[in-house]
């Protein structure tokens, strides 16, 4: 007997949260494989690992100061061929000591990824208005996405230009979305206030890079009647992000994240 097509169903049977984080472990575990496998071939770990890491075994990976971070990017150059194709961007945290990380195209596609996901679950898309308040130095993450083609609603300014001349781009923009930090929007946010300026089409604003002080966050609400969703993004990856009920996810996808102390 042939069942008629509107009577033909789809059964799934989805996984157990035991058997879906067993996956998730197995997942994480191969791409750590993959890392470590990436990492021998490197001379600055080379000289620091055991002759074979356990795939799993993060206490082989070396705590790295930023000093040593200046001597892997040298032992990475060692081995690139000429004309290699690779980023570079430079991050000085809150030390002042300003240095220097490479990435391949498959980093930046896998962080990228990561962003357009966390923007996606918020309501996020492509063809919307967005407005990126963010650096625009050529050669930079920042300054690369300003570029990019698939972000078809997206208008960029930068965050150094004067306060005042970014509200007036805001206003007459009226963006759905606003992408900025928070050092930006706490100074910005004054301004808007002062001038009694709310953007109606606004929904949501995305901040990262920085820490998000509740004040920001009662500051948004009052001044323009939307929530901020932050993530934890750094120069060396896109760590992690807020979803809409406010709780905080792992970009595993992309990296492992332990915590601990400066002993490791």
């Amino acid at each position: 007997m042939v069942l008629p097509r509107a009577m033909v169903v789809r059964v799934e049977q989805r996984a157990t949260p035991e058997e879906e984080y067993a996956e998730r472990a197995r997942r994480t575990e191969a791409r750590l494989a993959a890392v470590l496998r990436g990492a021998r071939a490197i001379p600055f770990y080379a000289e620091r690992f055991p002759a074979s890491p356990a795939d799993a075994d993060l206490a082989a990976l070396p705590i790295l100061t930023r000093r040593s971070v200046e001597e892997l990017a040298r032992s990475v150059r060692v081995r690139l061929p000429e004309g290699a194709d690779y980023a570079s961007g430079f991050s000085s945290g809150s030390t002042g000591n300003r240095v220097e990380f490479l990435f391949d195209r498959a980093h930046e596609q896998g962080r990228m990824a990561a962003r357009i996901r966390y923007l996606w679950m918020h309501g996020w898309r492509p063809q919307h208005r967005a407005a990126w308040l963010i650096g625009l130095l050529p050669g930079s993450h920042d300054g690369t996405l300003s570029r990019a083609r698939y972000l078809l609603g997206a208008r960029f300014f930068s965050h150094i230009e004067d306060f005042a001349a970014q509200a007036a781009w805001l206003r007459e923009l009226d963006p759905r979305w606003l992408y900025s930090m928070p050092s930006n929007l706490e100074a910005l946010l004054p301004i808007l206030e002062a001038e009694g300026l709310r953007l109606p089409r606004l929904r949501r604003i995305f901040c990262g890079g920085e820490v998000l002080d509740e004040s920001i966050r009662a500051a948004a609400r009052r001044v323009l009647g939307v929530e901020i969703a932050e993530n934890y993004g750094t120069t060396e990856a896109f760590l992690g992000f807020e979803c809409p009920k406010r709780s905080l996810h792992v970009n595993a996808e992309h990296v492992v994240v332990e915590i601990v102390d400066e002993a490791g």
